[in-house]
């Protein structure tokens, strides 16, 4: 009825209208977490511990098509510091997957601390 231009426009519309609400009611995303699937968890762990900071949770994983026990780790960083891991953990380990998560708010050391 009103054409691509105008399916366009109403698309481009929602998606900011969504995203303005979302920052106005919770405000804005400052970190991100990211989940490492790696065959070297000590040395990727080591260097995101004392290079970028950052506590690193690990436990063990299977992959499901390969059935291969695997080491997953979990880290929460500031927004800024996501290339740093990213380059970081490739540096150590090139075959390493990574998928990176957008968090609402971390509490705990290097983040904000809970209120009372």
């Amino acid at each position: 009825v009103f054409g691509w231009p105008g399916a366009l426009y109403a698309m481009i519309t929602i998606f900011v209208d969504g995203t303005t609400s979302d920052y106005v009611l919770e405000g804005p995303s400052r970190i991100r977490t990211a989940t490492i699937i790696t065959n070297q968890p000590d040395a990727v762990a080591a260097v995101l511990m004392h290079q970028l900071g950052r506590g690193v949770t690990a436990w063990q994983g299977q992959g499901m098509y390969t059935h291969q026990e695997r080491s997953i780790l979990f880290v929460t960083v500031s927004r800024p510091q996501v290339s740093d891991l990213r380059r970081m953990v490739f540096s150590v380990d090139p075959d390493a997957f990574i998928v990176i998560g957008q968090g609402h708010t971390a509490y705990g050391e290097g983040f904000q601390m809970p209120g009372p």
